[in-house]
């Protein structure tokens, strides 16, 4: 849906229940906003200018916030007028205090007798005064005359219709000033046109509205003027434009924070003021814009991916699926990737293992597979290992590389690595060797950790197949000897480990692959990534696929929050830095 659909516009005091029908799309607005000030002396109309409010939303952007209008048709009576007698009697003076553009005027006044046969044609006639002395007439009905092919009848424009005994209503074409002269005469052209000695008495005066030092002011603090004309608004001045995006914007996005639960709008507070009544038609509302969700934070994701599945989690709000996904992806890769030989790590882990002490030595099984790209003979750069474990005590470990004596670790290949872990430690732990180790494709190597301190946990995976990289060995002997597990079913159980090789510049583009659950939901989060430099990738404007935004629109919020946690699983095989920034969620101001 257009965001400018959704743009609210109605009265401050509309009834709560008007407004939710509003807001759901219940009931229509009008096409035209009427905005009345019916008292002569003007005054102010509150309006509130808004968009649907959503929870949970981090900050609003808008594209457009503008109002039209224009002056309306309105016929207001007025109290704050003066008469006074004509000079010599003939006639009354209408004074208004301001400049104003008379409508009616209703009056009574007695018909002498006629005096002559046939009796003279009796007019009502209307003078401006100019200078505190009366004008020639403007106005007279009957006009003078008949009209001709190319003119109108003279002084036409003004109808004089009876209400009953002597009362009259003057209708008047708009007529614009604040003193007029109104007499009674007879005569049939302008030369021949002569006041009579009546005095009419005016009862009621109407004029046609029209806004005077009109002004649009947007509430807050502090009050902000959005337009003003400080003279009288007429409706021939046409369509008046009010744009005020930046203002907007900046209270739009104060208010945003501080919104109390069950608030049906986000509203801009507007104060229509005038010193005369007046009608204003509103002719066009268009405020739209997106509220935005940064689910991260406003801080970038820094993430390392090295063959196992990072959980990445989305804060946004709940049951609600994002229109847009906006975000900036930088993958700097760090020279290394999962060998052929060894299988991605399970990011469920079974509970099992085996422990490793000071007098206990553990190894694990891993075949050397041949790089992507290269034959089978081939040496493998080999960068590191990786193990899961598990240290409830500070301690050191030590991984030694060992070759393949007939099923069993032999001896020692390369310079051993040490890693120390503080206590509580449980997680993926890399042995980075300093120095590349070229090992034969297709020929299995032996990981054997042995402690210098503490203790430690080596988790223990479900066997996939009969090969399933891992098969342990135990030794008591400082590695003199080696052993299978201490039962048959620990025999089975492959433990986890890991073998990196070294990647040659100019790095490939790394795949990354989202997981939702257990499924896989994209094959290329960085499809598109532009290479900068030898080492790293970027993709701008990413996007998420369906899948995850339907993820989203499905989480529930917990604990009566409007945000949900919602849990996606990042996977490479490659090991690299991946940092997403300027992620932001974008949602249209539909309710719900």
């Amino acid at each position: 849906m257009n965001a400018n659909l959704r743009a609210l516009f109605y009265a401050a005091d509309i009834a709560p229940l008007a407004l939710q029908l509003y807001v759901f799309g219940s009931s229509e607005p009008p096409a035209i906003d009427v905005i009345d000030f019916p008292d002569e002396a003007g005054g102010t109309q509150l309006r509130e200018f808004a968009l649907p409010y959503l929870p949970g939303m981090d900050e609003i952007a808008l594209t457009s916030a503008e109002l039209a209008f224009r002056v309306g048709d309105l016929t207001v009576d007025v109290t704050d007028y003066s008469t006074v007698r004509g000079p010599g009697g003939e006639g009354v003076i209408l004074n208004l205090p301001a400049h104003a553009r008379l409508r009616q005027v209703e009056m009574s006044f007695a018909t002498p007798p006629a005096t002559t046969v046939p009796p003279p044609v009796l007019r009502t006639v209307v003078r401006p005064l100019q200078g505190g002395q009366p004008g020639p007439p403007i106005l007279s009905s009957p006009p003078l005359g008949p009209a001709t092919k190319m003119f109108g009848s003279p002084l036409e424009g003004m109808s004089v219709d009876p209400l009953g005994g002597s009362r009259y209503l003057l209708r008047l074409p708009d007529l614009p000033g604040t003193t007029w002269l109104f007499q009674r005469a007879k005569g049939d052209d302008a030369t021949s046109l002569e006041p009579l000695s009546v005095v009419p008495t005016i009862t009621r005066v109407a004029i046609a509205a029209a806004p005077r030092n009109l002004a649009i002011t947007l509430e807050g603090t502090p009050p902000t003027p959005l337009w003003s004309n400080p003279d009288v608004l007429l409706p021939g001045s046409g369509i008046q434009t009010v744009s005020f995006l930046p203002i907007a914007q900046r209270r739009l996005s104060d208010t945003l924070p501080a919104v109390p639960p069950g608030t049906l709008t986000l509203p801009l507070r507007l104060d229509f003021t005038t010193e005369s009544s007046a009608r204003l038609e509103v002719t066009a509302r268009r405020l739209s814009g997106e509220y935005l969700v940064r689910p991260f934070g406003p801080d970038p994701l820094k993430l390392r991916l090295a063959a196992r599945p990072v959980p990445v989690v989305f804060d946004a709000p709940a049951a609600r699926r994002p229109s847009t996904v906006r975000a900036t992806i930088t993958a700097k890769l760090l020279g290394r990737a999962l060998n052929g030989g060894s299988e991605p790590a399970v990011y469920t882990l079974p509970g099992r293992g085996l422990r490793a002490t000071l007098d206990r030595m553990l190894a694990a099984r891993l075949p050397i597979a041949a790089r992507r790209g290269e034959a089978a003979s081939a040496p493998v750069p080999l960068a590191s290992l990786a193990l899961r474990l598990d240290t409830p005590e500070a301690s050191e470990i030590v991984l030694e590389l060992r070759s393949d004596a007939a099923g069993q670790p032999g001896g020692i290949i390369g310079t051993p690595v040490v890693r120390q872990t503080p206590a509580g430690y449980t997680d993926w732990l890399e042995f980075e060797h300093a120095d590349t180790l070229l090992l034969p494709a297709g020929l299995p190597i032996w990981a054997t950790i042995r402690l210098t301190k503490g203790a430690a946990l080596w988790h223990a995976a479900d066997p996939s197949s009969a090969d399933t990289p891992g098969t342990p060995r135990v030794s008591t002997d400082r590695g003199t000897s080696w052993l299978a597990a201490d039962s048959p079913l620990e025999q089975l159980r492959p433990l986890l480990v890991q073998a990196f090789h070294r990647e040659d510049r100019p790095y490939r583009p790394p795949r990354i692959v989202l997981h939702s659950g257990t499924a896989p939901v994209s094959g290329d989060l960085l499809q598109g990534a532009v290479a900068e430099g030898n080492t790293q990738f970027r993709l701008v404007e990413a996007s998420l696929p369906a899948a995850v935004l339907d993820r989203l629109a499905n989480a529930a919020p917990v604990s009566g929050r409007p945000r949900a946690e919602t849990s996606i699983l990042l996977y490479s095989d490659t090991v690299l830095d991946l940092v997403l920034s300027d992620v932001v969620l974008s949602y249209a101001p539909v309710p719900a």
